[in-house]
């Protein structure tokens, strides 16, 4: 897999969603979104984000199962071994989507930043580990992605709620907020492969 410097800030990929059916799956299964913030989470993200703060939260669609995987010694810290879906989302357009893409999907979420949200600059984890792919249900002109490769500048960036995905290099030193009026839905599936990046990536 390639590593951070080998792939660009932001890549759209080479998939189309039904806008339309998205945003009827994510109402329709609104009262199921109850669980905020896994263990990952609770582990890490507390750094760049205050997770008890309702302007930020995360419903994962993937719960733990034993795939093998370890890091920093603990399993349920690994993404990789979140791969089995919640019961609710199985049969939904959810499902379809996540099993749209040709690399694995491990720890799958929403993540909802309500006007006033910010997410802190950090980074995640270089890119041969994983890969995240961002799917907008709603968003607004002034939700925005900022990225800086190291002594770089940073380059921000909107992904537009039009059906399509894109690749965002956790790698690199990253930021989101939302200085809009409305809130900042997205689907995040971590992808554990780089074919469906190459195939952008080639055209």
């Amino acid at each position: 897999m390639k590593k951070r410097d080998d792939l660009p800030n932001y890549l759209k990929l080479n998939y189309s969603f039904d806008l339309e059916k998205l945003r009827n799956c994510y109402e329709e299964n609104k009262h199921h979104m109850t669980e905020l913030w896994d263990a990952v989470s609770q582990k890490c993200a507390t750094k760049f984000v205050d997770i008890q703060d309702e302007k930020y939260t995360s419903v994962s669609l993937t719960e733990f199962t034993d795939n093998g995987y370890t890091v920093m010694g603990k399993q349920e810290l690994d993404e990789r071994n979140y791969t089995d879906l919640v019961e609710w989302v199985k049969g939904t357009y959810f499902e379809e989507i996540i099993q749209s893409f040709t690399g694995q999907a491990c720890r799958v979420r929403i993540l909802n930043m309500n006007p006033g949200g910010v997410l802190l600059p950090h980074i995640d984890y270089n890119t041969d580990y994983n890969v995240r792919i961002h799917i907008p249900i709603y968003t607004n002109p002034w939700a925005l992605f900022g990225t800086k490769r190291k002594d770089g500048e940073v380059m921000v960036h909107h992904m537009p709620a039009d059906g399509g995905c894109w690749f965002i290099n956790q790698g690199w030193e990253h930021s989101a907020w939302n200085f809009g009026n409305t809130p900042r839905v997205h689907l995040l599936i971590a992808l554990n492969d780089q074919t469906d990046i190459e195939d952008a990536l080639s055209t």
